[in-house]
C-alpha cells in the first residue's frame, strides 16, 4: 500500500488536519461472497478520512457530500443533525463510526447504493450482533430505494434488447424483474402490465417500437 500525508481543510468546519490519502493498494487474496476484502495491507474504512474537530467524515473531507454543507452555517447544520450526533457519540469503533456517518450523509443525499455499501463495510468491522443489525439496514435501504430503480431499468434495457431481436437477452431481462416485483411497492400493477405486454412481445418475435399506452 502508497500512502500520502496531506493537509486538508475540512469542508464542515473549515479547520486543517493531517489526512492520509491512499496512492494505491493491491489485494491478492480471494473476497467473502459478500465482498468483505482478505488479507488486503489497508484495513476497511482506513480510506475514509475523519476531520478530528467536527468529526466530518469523506473519502475527501475537503468535498462535501451534500449540497447543505457547502452553506455559510454548514457547522451548525453538522452540531445540530441529531442522527448524525448520535453515530459521533455512540460507543461503536471508530472505523465504524466514520462508515456509519458515511451512509448518513449519503442516505440523506439520496445516494442509496453508496448508503448501502457503507453499511455494509460498517458491518464487517463490529461485533456480531451489531454487524446482523447493519446489514438489515442496508438489505431494507437496498429493497426500498435501489431495486425500484433496477427494475425500471431492466425493463428498459429488455425493451433495447427486444428491438435489436436479442430476444433471449430481452427475456431473462423481463423475467428479472418479474421475480423483483414487490405488490407493497408504489406503481405495482401499471409494471407487472407493462412487463407482461413486453413478454409478450418478445414471445411473438416483435422487434418494432411500442408505446406504453399499448399495454
Amino acid at each position: 500500500m502508497e500512502i500520502e500525508r496531506v493537509k486538508i481543510k475540512c469542508a464542515v468546519c473549515g479547520k486543517e488536519s493531517e489526512q492520509m490519502v491512499v496512492i494505491s493498494n493491491y489485494v491478492r487474496s480471494t473476497p467473502d461472497l459478500d465482498l468483505k476484502p482478505n488479507g488486503s495491507m489497508m484495513g476497511i474504512g482506513e480510506n475514509v478520512q475523519e476531520c478530528p474537530y467536527c468529526h466530518y467524515c469523506n473519502y475527501d473531507i475537503s468535498q462535501a457530500v451534500q449540497s447543505r454543507l457547502e452553506l455559510e452555517d454548514s457547522l451548525k447544520l453538522w452540531e445540530n443533525d441529531e442522527d448524525i450526533q448520535n453515530i459521533i457519540k455512540s460507543n461503536e469503533n471508530p472505523t465504524a463510526k466514520k462508515l456509519l456517518i458515511l451512509a448518513e450523509l449519503y442516505r440523506g443525499n439520496l445516494e442509496y447504493e453508496k448508503a448501502v455499501k457503507a453499511l455494509i463495510s460498517a458491518s464487517w468491522v463490529t461485533s456480531d450482533d451489531k454487524a446482523k443489525e447493519l446489514r438489515n439496514q442496508a438489505l431494507s435501504l437496498y429493497i426500498s430505494n435501489v431495486i425500484p430503480r433496477i427494475r425500471a431499468k431492466f425493463l428498459q434495457m429488455a425493451d433495447i434488447a427486444r428491438q435489436n431481436e436479442e430476444f433471449d437477452i430481452a427475456l431473462s431481462l423481463v423475467d428479472a424483474l418479474t421475480n423483483l416485483l414487490n405488490k407493497a411497492d408504489h406503481g405495482y400493477k401499471e409494471l407487472k402490465s407493462f412487463a407482461k405486454f413486453e413478454k409478450k412481445l418478445i414471445e411473438k418475435k416483435d422487434y418494432k417500437r411500442h408505446n406504453r399506452r399499448e399495454a
